[in-house]
């Protein structure tokens, strides 16, 4: 159910957004982007991260996830209010008037996600990794036929706000459906609070790291937004959500089942290293042929699939593919710095990436929008095996173990790009090129991966995990 559900999300979303390219142009996405830049506040601070203590933490009550609920709710809400006071800032700031009543009401879609995010942990807590998973392709496939049904009628950027409100709010009525849990009275709760501290404290340092770190990755989008206008942040924007698009469809089932199964094995040190190893295999053998072909077909994709009027966005695309690969470590340094609960650690290191990675986009901005770009994948690429190397060293787990989980993945998606390449050559840039060079790319890093040194037992621990996927609790 988990593998399959993700699959249908997949086909939704990677559907949807296509469709959306064409009704929508590059000045909609941007002024979407703009908005984004601002309500990305109530996500990052909305649920204190306390849903991760939930997950996190052994022995809970029912009076301390209400207490938890409850701080959680109230933050929210403040959170909120501040955005939607703060609007008419951002479209002063952006010269983009429009952008004052898309904020507020994207806002909600974060405070609406932020109710339910307890009801999640709960969920995750009791690995109903596939009864989540179907409540999320509800959401997105409703999200998808709200946007598309706007956009054509003509509702430009406000298509874009809608769908992303549409699939908060019914994820959330989803989990509160499905899961019967209620929190009790606030007052009932209050005198809990003493006994959450700890949690408080570990949601506080996670939530002040995805501050920190939400600035180093929107700055080059605010950047380009400021002095390039909507237009421009719109093909940037879209280069920059699509590159990202794999390893958010990898990484996301990956994470409750990666974050539950190594807080349970957090005080067995050997058992925790090894499960972490098994984990990693399945996550880089997936991502990483994706990424390394869409870099390779970086022109053809997005002016097949999207459409000529997205044609200057395919370079920008190519070199976010390449920041990418570096953002596929940090997801796993993500796991293990939420299952061990060392989210300080993780603030820490947060306070050296944004301000490297923001020089480095100061650095190419003469250079326009590819430039900013190419300044952000240096950035990241220069500090994602530190940045490993910094989470791992209080860990038991070890660099040579990641490294080893991409060894085989890297190697069979070079050979296969390079053969691809080869076999296929650049005549072909329509739809039947594309789909022949996908089939050839498949073709040949499956085998690949299978012919290398140890691709048996490698083969046995990725069915292995693919079963443990499939279950639905």
């Amino acid at each position: 159910m988990q593998l399959a559900g993700a699959l249908v999300e997949f086909l939704a979303l990677f559907g949807a957004g296509i469709i959306m390219a064409r009704l929508l142009g590059p000045k909609e996405f941007g002024i979407f982007a703009m908005v984004v830049s601002l309500t990305s506040l109530v996500d990052t601070f909305g649920d204190l991260g306390l849903n991760f203590a939930t997950v996190q933490r052994r022995g809970l009550t029912n009076a301390q996830l209400s207490a938890l609920f409850w701080v959680s709710a109230r933050f929210n809400f403040v959170v909120l209010l501040v955005v939607s006071l703060t609007a008419p800032l951002l479209a002063m700031f952006y010269r983009e008037p429009a952008l004052v009543y898309m904020t507020a009401v994207a806002a909600t879609a974060a405070f609406a996600r932020g109710l339910g995010s307890q009801h999640e942990a709960l969920m995750m807590r009791e690995m109903q990794f596939g009864r989540l998973k179907a409540i999320e392709v509800t959401a997105t496939t409703l999200g998808a036929v709200i946007g598309i049904a706007l956009a054509a009628s003509g509702a430009g950027a406000w298509a874009l706000v809608a769908q992303l409100v549409a699939v908060s709010g019914t994820r959330t009525l989803g989990l509160w459906l499905r899961l019967p849990w209620r929190p009790s009275r606030y007052a009932e709760s209050r005198p809990e609070l003493a006994n959450v501290r700890p949690m408080l404290r570990y949601g506080t340092q996670f939530s002040a790291y995805r501050l920190v770190i939400y600035m180093g990755r929107q700055f080059d989008r605010v950047i380009l937004g400021l002095l390039g206008g909507a237009t421009t942040l719109g093909f940037y924007a879209s280069a920059a959500r699509w590159a990202l698009y794999p390893i958010d469809m990898v990484s996301n089932p990956l994470t409750g089942v990666a974050v539950v199964g190594l807080s349970r094995l957090a005080a067995d040190p050997v058992a925790y290293r090894l499960a972490c190893r098994r984990g990693l295999l399945p996550f880089f053998s997936l991502l990483l042929p994706v990424v390394v072909f869409a870099t390779t077909q970086a022109n053809t994709l997005v002016v097949t699939l999207l459409g000529e009027q997205w044609a200057p966005s395919a370079p920008i695309f190519r070199i976010l593919c390449v920041a990418s690969l570096a953002l596929a470590l940090d997801r796993v340094c993500k796991w293990i710095y939420l299952s061990s609960g060392d989210t300080l650690r993780q603030f820490r290191w947060a306070l050296i990436f944004t301000p490297v990675v923001a020089a480095c986009v100061l650095a190419g901005l003469p250079y326009g929008a590819i430039g900013i770009a190419e300044g952000y994948a240096v950035g990241t690429t220069l500090l994602a095996l530190p940045g490993l190397a910094y989470c791992l060293r209080s860990s038991p787990v070890r660099v040579g173990d990641v490294l080893g989980a991409l060894a085989r993945p890297v190697a069979a998606s070079g050979i296969s790009a390079a053969l691809t390449m080869l076999v296929a050559g650049t005549q072909l840039t329509d739809l039947h090129g594309l789909l022949v060079r996908a089939l050839l790319f498949t073709a040949g890093y499956i085998t690949t991966w299978a012919v290398l040194p140890g691709g048996r037992g490698a083969t046995v621990e990725l069915l292995r995990m693919a079963r443990l996927l499939s279950r639905d609790s």
